[in-house]
């Protein structure tokens, strides 16, 4: 079937053949002025000057020379002049929504033609209505009245206030137009109502040409009087694309405009007789529910796999995307073998770009600055892990891993000093935040690649960071400092803007919304998304001009929106051969599964057979597999660098207290953990979870102790010491936070937050160890944080006799009397008794004590270091739990009967055998890697998701 654009070309290469060049063709949008060029290419066979070919909106341009500037400047003078006539106004970023509203308000009156002086003044008083709208019918009257009823006689505060800005509305309008004109510039509107103005005025002229205009449809008021003057002055052509299927009967909205066309005295000579019948001609129709818009996705991947064979071809289809959604998972789908001969016509979004990102958290970092010397980790990471930063500052990278290393909630400014020119022009230069977005965005030109969008995009965002700058003379100073107001004005500004895919517009497969194939007709159309509420899409509701008083005055409406669409969606199908509808079927969690209800009028309306499929699969569970790690050759490997060599370059690897407890707690997670050593995400916490806690209260206790016995020049601390500990005690707690996050200066570190906080409570905690510490003076220390402690256990492993180490640390070991004690801090939920020496080894018991165990080996290795030592040792915990309690007592007991552990001694021979034994069944190749099944343990486990638990 033969396309509208092609019929074009014949025809005008017929009725143009001695002045080809010589004509003036109007479309309604720039794509179809393509399609016409290709076309006439095509048809001439020999050489010609292409004629001159116009959108209707640079035609408009061309002929009145007022341009029309972006909607910022339009809001933003709007804004100035609104404050100069409302008192009351508020700021421009709370503005800037009514002001996109107004805006829209007022270039429909323009384009409508509709005397703005009445339609502003009719809502003043029911009065008032009666005398100026005198001229209207009952029925009219009746409809205005009927709306504003309810603000009459006395209305509300509320009200008045809405009322009071309705009565500025036509002054703004006025006001606003004028100062546009001194400047040249003008909504679209406004451009077309002074064209229509001067055409009454007979004072507009344009040069003698032969005028084409082309697949023209839902006019305005202005364009039809510009249409108008053309066709009755310059004998201007007009070519309308339509189909009698919907023109000739009444209940097609999408005839609603030509049916209203050949009513009018000039419009109805630009018409066919007859118009075509190409839309009643045999058509393969398929309608296919999908599940969901990803459903959709997957099923047009197998669709377009075909697309090179018969019946489909790139060339002749086009892929009608009804909602935005689905742009970017249809680009990833798109088969490797089309993916060069695809144009895209929607553009890629600018706020879907990384810079995008960046700049809002640039804005976000001066926001939050608030003048202080540091910045708050929350809005450094977003920066430094911008793929950008990443990729161009070598230093990114370093810094990200110090902070969530050293859990660095505030850095400082000065850390930035010496780091790459991009890191330092965003953290170290105290300047405005404009001129550091721009200097940021001009390195990132400069040194970003020129493949792909990237340039494209930092350079469109510099663009509307220097239109922002423009506007700020509207500004009063306070606005221009507010960073919270330019952030909204950028993204404002970003919402609507697009990029535009390069590429052959003409040749390939087509992606557009239903929009732009205007005047365009393929062989196959695909409809992706297909649901009521995508097609027609939701009217703008958002309007100062309520719907009776719009319908009153014949500005548009949604049933004018729906008859728009209608027609487009028709038009789209009326010379194709076969049409696909994807939709998705499914309604649920705010889910549209209702399709659209063009289809239904095919369905139930047209003479067409519409096959109707739903797609469906059956759903089931994944079952949940057990994960076990065989101990294989890879495996055995691994395991062997725990053994001990006579010779080797690298020391072997050591077992801990903790990553024994976490084999008995989950096998598999030792093997996460310490043999595939798969890392904890890292993150910095900020909030006081155990291990922040606890870090912070031993590097306390220890900066406690350690400098009174270096202040006193003596390890023995007496009841009479105690008064001088409690008064160090904060000053301990922030050397603890210093070395926590690595300050250098101590005059860095400050109580804020959640420091606050774990101050006050480590402070208590401190204060009571004491409180505990002074009952049982004295005593002397003999180490804090006691290191390179560990011993040596004989294993059989792959047949021989190897040795493997366990190492750890001791938080403290302190003599009283004839005793020694070993004393560990804990901040968890641990008890103090257990009920054998076995059961600190036995994974399937829940009240196996963590701690009991791993305080026993910390006896065993002073008892490895200190053979000689004769004294009784003692183990202990302050649990913080427990702390408290006025009863409290460090020491574990054993058994039903409570036995207190006064010398681990005696226990020794039976721990080290169960030690041994663990150790054994670790290293034993039979023995595999498996779940633990007590999923109460899984719950905080960080590799929970890998296990499904």
């Amino acid at each position: 079937m033969e396309s509208f654009i092609r019929e074009i070309v014949k025809k005008y290469v017929r009725e143009m053949k001695d002045g080809v060049d010589r004509g003036v063709l109007i479309f309604p949008n720039k794509r179809a002025g393509l399609f016409f060029k290709r076309a006439l290419m095509e048809e001439v066979d020999y050489p010609i000057l292409c004629p001159q070919i116009y959108s209707l909106e640079e035609f408009i341009e061309y002929i009145y020379h007022l341009t029309i500037p972006d909607t910022l400047f339009l809001v933003s003078d709007l804004y100035r002049i609104y404050k100069q006539l409302y008192p009351k106004a508020e700021n421009l970023e709370k503005f800037f929504f009514w002001g996109e509203i107004i805006l829209r308000d007022f270039e429909d009156i323009d384009l409508f033609l509709v005397d703005a002086d009445k339609i502003f003044e009719g809502v003043r008083s029911q009065k008032e209505l009666d005398e100026k709208y005198f001229f209207l019918e009952e029925r009219e009257q009746a409809i205005i009245q009927s709306f504003w009823k309810n603000f009459l006689p006395a209305p509300r505060d509320s009200q008045k206030e809405f009322l009071d800005i309705w009565n500025i509305l036509f002054p703004l309008y006025r006001e606003f137009k004028t100062e546009l004109r001194a400047k040249s510039v003008g909504y679209k509107g406004m451009i077309y109502r002074e064209i229509v103005d001067l055409i009454k005025k007979k004072e507009f002229s344009v040069d003698t040409e032969t005028y084409w205009f082309v697949g023209f449809h839902a006019l305005s008021k202005a364009e039809e009087y510009i249409c108008k003057y053309f066709i009755t002055e310059h004998n201007a052509r007009f070519f309308w694309d339509a189909d009698s299927f919907y023109v000739e009967n009444e209940n097609y909205e999408a005839g609603f405009f030509f049916r209203k066309y050949q009513k009018d005295a000039v419009l109805s000579k630009t018409l066919p007789d007859t118009f075509p019948t190409n839309f009643t001609k045999h058509k393969y129709i398929e309608e296919i529910g999908v599940s969901l818009e990803m459903g959709q996705i997957k099923l047009l991947h197998q669709m377009l796999k075909e697309l090179c064979l018969p019946p489909l071809h790139p060339n002749d289809t086009v892929i009608i995307v009804c909602s935005e959604y689905f742009l970017f998972p249809l680009l990833h789908t798109i088969p490797e073998n089309l993916i060069e001969g695809v144009n895209i016509t929607l553009g890629y979004p600018l706020k879907e770009s990384t810079f995008y990102s960046l700049i809002l958290a640039l804005f976000d970092l001066k926001i939050n600055e608030a003048e202080k010397p540091f910045y708050y980790y929350k809005f450094v990471l977003p920066i430094l892990k911008h793929p950008s930063l990443l990729l161009l500052e070598t230093d990114a990278q370093t810094m990200v891993d110090s902070i969530e290393k050293e859990n660095k909630i505030y850095i400082y400014k000065e850390e930035f000093e010496n780091k790459g020119e991009l890191l330092r022009s965003i953290f170290c230069e105290d300047i405005d935040i404009m001129l550091i977005i721009k200097k940021t965005l001009q390195i990132l030109y400069e040194k970003t690649h020129d493949e792909g969008f990237e340039k494209v995009f930092v350079y469109q965002i510099y663009k509307v960071i220097e239109g922002l700058e423009n506007i700020l003379y509207l500004l009063n100073a306070t606005d221009r400092a507010n960073t919270e107001l330019l952030k909204s004005l950028f993204k404002k500004t970003v919402e609507y803007q697009t990029i535009p895919f390069t590429g052959d517009p003409l040749e390939g497969l087509q992606i557009m919304n239903l929009l732009e194939t205007r005047n365009l007709d393929f062989k196959n159309v695909i409809f992706i998304g297909a649901n009521e509420g995508n097609i027609p899409p939701s009217y703008p509701s958002d309007s100062f001009i309520p719907y009776n008083i719009r319908r009153a005055f014949g500005i548009p409406t949604f049933q004018h929106y729906d008859a728009l669409y209608a027609y487009l969606f028709y038009r789209v199908i009326q010379r194709s051969e076969n049409v696909f509808f994807l939709y998705n079927n499914i309604s649920e969690h705010n889910i549209n599964g209702e399709k659209s209800r063009f289809l239904m009028q095919l369905y139930y309306e047209s003479s067409h057979t519409i096959h109707q499929k739903i797609l469906t699969h059956s759903l089931k569970a994944m079952p949940i597999n057990p994960i076990i790690i065989e101990k294989t050759a890879p495996v055995q490997k691994q395991l062997s660098l725990f053994c001990v060599k006579q010779k080797e370059e690298k020391p072997p690897l050591q077992f801990s207290p903790s990553s024994l407890n976490v084999y008995l707690e989950c096998r598999l997670k030792f093997y996460f953990q310490h043999i595939a050593k798969i890392p904890e995400p890292k993150k910095v916490e900020e909030e006081l979870t155990p291990a922040f806690f606890g870090n912070i209260l031993h590097l306390a206790i220890e900066c406690l102790y350690k400098d009174f016995m270096e202040k006193k020049n003596k390890r023995r601390i007496e009841k009479e010491d105690f008064g001088i500990l409690r008064e160090s005690v904060r000053d301990s707690i922030i050397k603890a936070f210093q070395e926590h996050y690595k300050f250098v200066d101590s005059y860095k570190y400050f109580s804020v937050g959640n420091n606050l906080i774990a101050e006050k409570v480590i402070s208590q905690t401190i204060h009571q160890i004491l409180k505990y510490d002074e009952s049982t003076a004295p005593f002397e220390i003999i180490a804090l944080e006691m290191q390179d402690l560990g011993i040596t256990i004989p294993v059989l492993f792959s047949g021989k006799e190897e040795k493997v180490m366990v190492s750890g640390k001791i938080d403290r070991v302190d003599k009283k009397e004839n005793t020694i004690r070993i004393l560990d801090y804990k901040t968890g939920k641990d008890k103090q008794d257990f009920e054998s020496i076995s059961s600190l080894f036995e994974r399937d018991n829940k009240k196996r004590n963590k701690a009991a165990m791993q305080t026993f080996l910390y006896g065993l290795f002073f008892l490895e270091k200190y053979p000689s030592e004769n004294s009784p040792i003692q183990i202990g915990i302050f649990n913080i739990k427990e702390l408290f309690s006025h009863t409290f007592s460090p020491t574990f007991f054993m058994g039903g009967s409570k036995t207190e552990i006064k010398d681990i001694r005696p226990y020794m021979e039976e721990y080290f055998q169960n030690l041994s034994l663990l150790i054994q069944e670790i290293l034993d190749e039979t023995v595999p890697f498996n779940q633990t099944d007590d999923l109460a343990i899984c719950k905080n486990c960080i590799y929970k998701n890998i296990c499904r638990r």
